[in-house]
């Protein structure tokens, strides 16, 4: 038997299941930002110095600090755009960029945190 569902009986309910969709996503971001994980970036043949070099190395930053925080590839966009603002990926892009010491590096990821 298939229960037909009208729809002034399903609009009270969006924003229930809208509320509770941003109460789980948080509770992710928020456990993601508690574990503390490493990912190891190379830099190979990179020269860190050179501006498209320093550009390729930031985006290599970004991705593994996505990854550690809980997105990635194969994750939601929704997911990825809450990590992308979470303050665990905000830490462990800057760390990476303290690490690295390279101001080419330093300077593509810092554009990357303001977006």
């Amino acid at each position: 038997m298939v229960a037909a569902i009208r729809e002034d009986q399903m609009l009270p309910r969006l924003p229930i299941i809208t509320g509770l969709s941003a109460l789980v996503l948080l509770a992710a971001t928020t456990a993601a930002a508690q574990i503390t994980e490493h990912k190891v970036v190379r830099h190979g043949r990179l020269d860190l110095t050179q501006d498209a070099d320093a550009q390729v190395m930031a985006k290599r930053i970004t991705r593994a600090a996505l990854e550690v925080c809980g997105g990635g590839h194969g994750h939601l966009d929704v997911v990825n755009r809450a990590v992308l603002k979470s303050e665990c990926w905000a830490n462990a892009v800057d760390q990476a960029a303290g690490r690295l010491d390279a101001p080419k590096v330093s300077a593509a990821l810092a554009g990357a945190l303001r977006q």
